[in-house]
């Protein structure tokens, strides 16, 4: 195998990383995008309680010590109570915080905050990630 045939594999495979690392977040955008949609009824939760707990942070089972909220909020007269299934690193909330949401009317118990800091946090980091493999694969098609 000649240097030019590494240089287009070697230059090749680093794109398709990029390609594969920058769809992830943008995925993660649309999806939330969606979400913020579909989800109609917006109001204001009170978090109620801010908790360390062990969280899945990985597919092979590893755990992290997250900060997670609970939050209440009212809806069609009702008062709903729910552990937030995102945790971050940082305490980002204090109990008395009033958070902005958006409900879902046709399943109550389903909300997504209407500004998420772990949201953003991850979009960031992945498109960062996109970005060095972007010049990891131009370092590679020039140099080799």
């Amino acid at each position: 195998m000649d240097a030019v045939n590494i240089k287009l594999i070697l230059s090749g495979v680093f794109l398709l990383v990029t390609v594969i690392t920058a769809l992830v977040p943008t995925c993660m955008i649309f999806s939330r995008k969606k979400k913020l949609d579909t989800y109609t009824y917006e109001t204001e939760a009170v978090v109620t309680d801010m908790q360390r707990r062990n969280m899945n942070v990985n597919s092979v089972g590893h755990h992290d010590r997250m900060w997670v909220p609970t939050f209440r909020y009212y809806f069609g007269g009702q008062v709903y109570e729910k552990v937030h299934n995102v945790g971050t690193s940082k305490k980002i909330f204090e109990v008395g915080d009033k958070v902005p949401i958006k409900v879902n009317a046709d399943a109550p118990e389903k909300f997504v905050q209407v500004n998420s800091y772990a949201h953003k946090l991850a979009v960031t980091i992945l498109y960062i990630i996109a970005a060095l493999f972007l010049v990891f694969t131009a370092v590679a098609y020039i140099l080799f």
